[in-house]
């Protein structure tokens, strides 16, 4: 259900001794939430200084609230510039990691090249080890019989 959707919330408050109607589409717990937020800070003004009227308290509970709400925005500016910059770093990593691999999927290959280079080397040593034996057996049958 989108927030459009949802019904109005009827709710009877008080707010720093004053009774209000809220009509919401919020639920009654966040409603419940919002003016307990907003009696706290009133109450806080009103603790520390009995001489300031209603009016007086409730326009500083919101100077309280404003300067609350611009502290929450600055930390979350440097929340997002510190995650688009661990984004950049995990792409950058990503990007090495790629490199990495095809690097050793490159020498792999190399390594296989090499492997195989390696064994036709040793085949042809061994035919040409058979080939001077084999050369070596006439070359005494030779002597032997041409002495």
């Amino acid at each position: 259900m989108s927030g459009q959707d949802r019904e109005v919330n009827r709710m009877q408050v008080t707010i720093n001794g004053d009774r209000y109607v809220l009509k919401s589409k919020k639920n009654k717990e966040e409603m419940e939430r919002v003016t307990n937020y907003v009696n706290r800070k009133i109450g806080e003004i009103s603790r520390s200084d009995l001489r300031f009227n209603k009016t007086m308290q409730t326009t500083l509970a919101m100077m309280n609230m404003a300067d609350d709400l611009f502290l929450v925005q600055d930390q979350l500016e440097e929340i997002k510039a510190e995650k688009e910059g661990l984004e950049e770093d995990i792409q950058a990593l990503q990007r090495e990691n790629k490199e990495m691999k095809d690097r050793l999927h490159r020498q792999e290959e190399a390594s296989y090249d090499r492997e195989e280079d390696l064994k036709a080397l040793r085949q042809n040593l061994k035919e040409a080890e058979d080939r001077i034996l084999l050369l070596s057996k006439q070359f005494q049958e030779y002597r032997r019989t041409h002495r």
